[in-house]
């Protein structure tokens, strides 16, 4: 019993020691707060009503970003939260994507959605470090060589700066010119070959009716192609 008693209280103060280290390491790494039922008191969460901004790369137009609200959150660890490491999250987000053919005529240039726009428009003083993006609903409308080519409509998008992955849920992509349907629980905008990627199940619509498939890539042309499940 005597045993079991020590053992007991030697764990218990292991488990504190543990905490104490990682509150040590938080603390290296930014200021810690308690997290008590979003009651803490700071310029964070950070609210901006009807939020647009305009892209250009030189002289070419890139993107068009807009949202009826910005929120800015604190991003949380269990209970804690670090300062200056926060989540971003765009209600009713609209976002105009236009791409354009290369020099070596071989691929497109474009991007649909990156953290750094909003970067920099608002400076990391006053973002802090997002780590996250959550846009609930968004609409992309696609632009080929300056003509409305596809719109893709989503529930909701998360993206990764660090990692600078896209991923749009229950979402539709729609072929401007011949409406034509595509609609899956899942699209990831494939950064390198310029496409949306569907890994899982999708379904479309033609002319011919419903259609039912797995692993599909979409161009912002609307253009398919067949793709292998990763498993």
């Amino acid at each position: 019993m005597k045993l079991r008693r020590t053992f007991t209280y030697a764990l218990l103060a292991f488990s504190a020691l543990l905490v104490l280290c990682y509150a040590y390491w938080l603390q290296s790494h930014g200021e810690i707060h308690r997290y008590e039922g979003g009651k803490v008191r700071s310029e964070i969460p950070l609210k901006i009503d009807k939020f647009s901004l305009t892209s250009y790369d030189k002289d070419r137009l890139t993107a068009r970003l807009s949202a009826g609200l910005v929120v800015v959150m604190p991003h949380r660890f269990e209970i804690f939260r670090i300062r200056s490491v926060n989540r971003l999250v765009m209600k009713d987000a609209r976002i105009e994507a236009y791409f354009h053919q290369r020099d070596d005529k071989e691929n497109i240039e474009g991007e649909v959605f990156s953290a750094a726009m909003m970067k920099n428009n608002f400076g990391s003083d006053l973002l802090g470090r997002i780590v996250e993006v959550r846009m609930e609903p968004v609409e992309v409308l696609l632009f080929v060589e300056g003509v409305p080519s596809s719109r893709l409509v989503a529930q909701s998008a998360k993206s990764n700066p660090k990692t600078k992955e896209l991923e749009f849920l229950d979402a539709k992509l729609v072929d401007l010119n011949t409406e034509r349907e595509i609609s899956s629980r899942l699209m990831k905008w494939n950064r390198s070959d310029k496409r949306f990627d569907i890994p899982g199940e999708y379904f479309g619509t033609t002319s011919r009716g419903r259609v039912r498939g797995r692993g599909l890539a979409i161009s912002p042309d609307f253009s398919l192609t067949k793709i292998t499940e990763k498993k």
